[in-house]
């Protein structure tokens, strides 16, 4: 059909959830990547089988190409790489879940015009150290949005000496708006220690499981980048943007303390908090007050300028004997300038503070 028609822009989007791509529709696929002049746009979601051929195709430029998004639906370390010798000039927008891009991130210096730059599920073998990744971000002045996502805390231990004692010079990131990031604590502080970016509006961290967070650059880049300093702020338990990697409840709460007591100069003002847990009901280790509430009292004492606190139904009952005097009339003295309960169900319902908030 191809042969037949005009030489139209080409768009190949394959989402293989369930393994059933057939030998047709692969034939296919690999027809249409050889015409690579007219294609702009690639999606593939598909077996690293798979992927591995197609991948194979794109060893020589793709001048049109401005959409690139690689899935691998494969869980092991299948050690995909994007070909060293794969050139798209006119990329916006790229893409990788589970596909490593070329050693020493080469691809990145000649992808000039890239607006969003997604790495995400990056196992041992595409594991690249930040110094390298700001090195390589200087050439992508117009990126707005940069998500890196490791799968793994860290391949070896002795990687983590280098995060802490070799860094570039600092780099302006002139029009980033979102920046999101998975991994260990050390790496994420290496990389903002690197980067300044003042139009940043949007900050989304997971952290890998670990005992105590010291956290000094992260506290100065979110105290210095003005666009960080919105009104709401969410806290999902258990599924989050500010979220660390760990089963234990009384965990997750006080990991959660230690990290917005390092960034409670951001978060004088916030004004409204939503606590959420992505579950129907409180599993039974966690309901009648298991938690310490000192945990909760930590966490809840960073958010002095609240003044609508969000709750989902599962956290209710934990929550409202968190907030009420104890029994000999002692005021835990947190959430200060408080003023709404709203309950979230399947309607928000608005709920009187308990006595002594």
């Amino acid at each position: 059909m191809l042969d037949h028609l005009p030489t139209l822009p080409l768009f190949i989007v394959y989402l293989d959830t369930n393994a059933t791509i057939s030998g047709k529709d692969e034939l296919g696929m690999y027809r249409t990547l050889r015409l690579r002049d007219r294609v702009h746009h690639i999606v593939l979601h598909l077996p690293s089988s798979i992927l591995h051929k197609s991948l194979t195709l794109m060893e020589e430029p793709f001048s049109m190409l401005e959409h690139l998004s690689l899935l691998s639906t494969t869980n092991e370390d299948t050690n995909l790489v994007l070909p060293k010798t794969f050139l798209a000039p006119n990329l916006h927008h790229l893409t990788l879940l589970g596909i490593n891009l070329p050693k020493r991130l080469r691809l990145l210096t000649s992808a000039v015009s890239l607006v969003m730059l997604v790495l995400t599920n990056i196992r041992a073998s595409g594991y690249f150290l930040p110094r390298l990744l700001v090195a390589r971000l200087q050439s992508l002045p117009q990126l707005e949005e940069l998500s890196i996502g490791f799968s793994i805390p860290i391949p070896c231990p002795s990687l983590e000496r280098d995060l802490l004692s070799k860094w570039g010079a600092l780099m302006m990131l002139p029009n980033l708006k979102h920046l999101a990031f998975q991994g260990i604590g050390a790496y994420m502080e290496c990389l903002v220690a690197q980067i300044r970016a003042p139009l940043l509006e949007q900050l989304d961290i997971i952290l890998f499981d670990q005992i105590a967070f010291a956290l000094p650059h992260l506290s100065h880049f979110t105290n210095i980048t003005e666009g960080l300093k919105l009104p709401t702020m969410e806290h999902d338990l258990g599924h989050s943007a500010l979220h660390v990697m760990c089963t234990q409840f009384d965990w997750q709460i006080d990991c959660a303390a230690q990290i917005c007591s390092i960034l409670m100069p951001t978060l004088f003002n916030v004004e409204e908090l939503k606590l959420k847990f992505y579950e129907q009901m409180m599993p039974t280790e966690w309901q009648d007050g298991e938690v310490d509430h000192t945990m909760w009292h930590e966490l809840l004492r960073t958010f002095t300028g609240v003044k609508e606190l969000h709750l989902c139904a599962a956290l209710l009952q934990e929550l409202s004997r968190v907030l009420q005097v104890d029994d000999v009339g002692s005021d835990p003295g947190i959430l200060p300038s408080l003023q709404e309960i709203v309950c979230e169900v399947k309607k928000s319902n608005f709920v009187t503070p308990p006595q002594g908030c």
